[in-house]
């Protein structure tokens, strides 16, 4: 316990494999749900193609999902990028953002 100008304050340690309250977890590989939830985000966006490799997600009043993804165009370049998909309650899943990786 620290003193902070008469005021008790409690030092808690946290469990560093725990995961952090409403931050995202850890990459993992692609199960089932992460499969379909990407092929129905992605599958509106054209001239693209989107293979996903790790996923990482998020608990809100849904779900967001992190996926590290291939991004292959038509010309044939490959890059790496981060796609951020929501899923909702009820209602399909969308793309939010695609940024490409360093």
């Amino acid at each position: 316990m620290l003193a902070l100008a008469g005021l008790a304050v409690h030092a808690e340690t946290r469990d560093p494999s725990a995961p952090l309250v409403g931050a995202y977890g850890a990459f993992e590989p692609l199960d089932e749900e992460a499969k379909v939830v990407f092929a129905q985000a992605i599958g509106t966006i054209a001239d693209i193609s989107y293979e996903p490799l790790t996923v990482s997600r998020q608990v809100v009043a849904g779900m967001n999902f992190c996926f590290t993804a291939d991004e292959k165009t038509r010309g044939g370049g490959v890059s790496r990028v981060r796609i951020f998909v929501f899923k909702p309650l009820s209602g399909a899943p969308r793309v939010t953002k695609i940024e490409p990786l360093p």
